[in-house]
């Protein structure tokens, strides 16, 4: 495929694109992984780090596995302004009361993207999607502190050309229920996208892109008997400044909670309602949060099944 407005096309998305998935985290490879992930943890402004304990542990920190006590499956839906879409799917299951694995599937992409020539005629419709899918495990070494390791698998295709790469995590976790956790993890190691566009036109380079290594650190304390949780993360990339994320959440009847969070600059909000069916236990989560370079704030749905 040689055509003269290719080169334009594929240059001008290629620098964009990070910008359309995530204007405040563009800029960089892999910016749909610092999007998060899960209803609960957005809803706690991404304060999740040292607290992990659904299928999000997976992303946010794989020591965390260790703890989830039964077997878990979380689906996630982030509905997003301007034709984006992204979504989650992850499940964790505990081994021998002392280790946990899990997986999980980030999917992000834009579709229907006008084509133009030099002449700012259409052309025809370009994509973008990309995938990440992550393989954890983890190993109680005391009863209250675990490590964890994940392999993860990077995969984008962008107006026809596209791209892997393979990157590891690793992550630790001091926790006792109810009362304290503390907890840090390293995303994204030795990860970067090896792009070759010399098939798609006569002119055609290599370009690699790194995908930031990311660090988080963060505590969480429970008060009020164990019926409200506070937790506080700082997270660091080699490409970005200091972040800083605080959430709430508190249990108000039995089978509901409510959220609060705040994300480096931003508020959220969200909640979570559980229901119990024989040996399964669903909760549906919810939140929201303002975005500061969209039209419409981003509205995060998921369903969480324990069993």
């Amino acid at each position: 495929m040689h055509t003269r407005n290719t080169p334009i096309l594929f240059l001008l998305f290629f620098f964009i694109q990070p910008c359309l998935m995530a204007a405040e985290e563009g800029g960089y490879a892999g910016a749909f992984l610092r999007m998060g992930v899960g209803a609960k943890a957005l809803g706690m402004g991404e304060a999740f780090v040292s607290v992990a304990d659904d299928a999000s542990a997976v992303h946010y920190n794989p020591a965390a596995l260790s703890f989830v006590g039964k077997r878990v499956f979380t689906s996630a839906y982030r509905a997003l302004s301007l034709g984006r879409r992204f979504s989650y799917l992850g499940y964790a299951q505990p081994l021998r009361h002392e280790a946990g694995v899990g997986i999980g599937w980030i999917s992000a992409g834009l579709d229907d993207i006008d084509g133009r020539d030099e002449d700012g005629q259409p052309t025809r419709k370009f994509s973008d999607s990309e995938n990440a899918i992550t393989f954890c495990f983890s190993k109680r070494t005391i009863p209250h502190l675990a490590f964890g390791l994940a392999i993860r698998y990077f995969q984008q295709k962008l107006a026809g050309v596209s791209t892997n790469t393979v990157g590891l995590g690793f992550g630790g976790i001091y926790k006792k229920e109810k009362k304290f956790s503390v907890g840090f993890s390293v995303q994204n190691l030795r990860s970067k996208y090896s792009w070759d566009t010399k098939e798609l036109w006569e002119r055609g380079t290599t370009t690699t892109d790194t995908i930031p290594t990311n660090y988080r650190i963060g505590f969480s304390y429970w008060l009020l008997n164990g019926r409200l949780l506070t937790a506080f993360d700082l997270e660091k990339n080699l490409k970005q400044t200091m972040k800083y994320h605080f959430g709430v959440d508190f249990k108000i009847y039995k089978d509901f909670n409510l959220r609060l969070g705040y994300n480096n600059d931003r508020f959220a909000f969200g909640g979570g309602l559980s229901q119990r069916y024989k040996d399964f236990e669903f909760t549906f989560n919810y939140a929201y949060l303002p975005e500061k370079a969209a039209v419409a704030p981003a509205k995060i749905y998921s369903l969480e099944v324990r069993f």
